[in-house]
């Protein structure tokens, strides 16, 4: 006869991970993901000088969080640490924003000067890519950061860490739930015997 402690860890790890992937997905819904081909007004522009725009009023343009993950010519993703010397938006680039900052539409005027700009048009709603010759300040708002010295992720859904001293072993698991947040990790033992 088995004890009901054993039945009942391994049904609550299958619904936090249920629970875990359900949030995921409703999070990962909301990212816009724009293949470099298929902005064709900024193939050729650097990386560094590319900013998205996005307005509520209609009236005045603001930028809202994005970030571009480059990859090389055979589709592998290029870390911050390999990037190229020059980057340069490429057909295999991707651009990445969520829906929810996207806007209304704008009129081009409102739009910062460029030398190449796209409109986004997604659900109804609008964001602005844009190459500037001067490029303004990105958006102050970050979804996700990444603290190399903890090897640590953090957004609004969780907080998730890695061994300093193990590599791929997962030590941190913070869900954030409006609840308390406690490291779930700190939860489980296993023993192997």
């Amino acid at each position: 006869m088995k004890p009901k402690s054993l039945i009942f860890y391994p049904s609550a790890i299958i619904v936090f991970l249920a629970g875990l992937f359900f949030a995921y997905a409703a999070a990962a819904a909301s990212v816009v993901e724009v293949s470099g081909k298929d902005l064709p007004a900024l193939l050729g522009q650097p990386v560094a000088a590319i900013r998205l725009y996005a307005s509520t009023d209609g009236g005045t343009a603001k930028p809202i969080p994005f970030q571009i993950d480059e990859r090389d010519a055979k589709g592998q993703w290029l870390m911050d640490g390999l990037a190229k010397a020059v980057a340069i938006l490429d057909p295999q680039d991707v651009l990445l924003f969520h829906l929810d900052d996207a806007g209304v539409a704008l009129q081009g005027s409102a739009l910062p000067a460029a030398a190449a700009r796209m409109e986004l048009s997604v659900s109804g709603k609008f964001a602005y890519a844009v190459a500037e010759e001067n490029p303004g300040p990105k958006s102050a708002k970050s979804y996700v950061s990444y603290q190399a010295g903890q090897d640590r992720v953090s957004t609004a859904f969780y907080d998730i860490g890695f061994s300093m001293r193990q590599a791929l072993v997962q030590d941190v698991l913070i869900l954030r739930n409006g609840k308390a947040q406690a490291d779930v990790l700190d939860r489980f033992k296993v023993r192997f015997n």
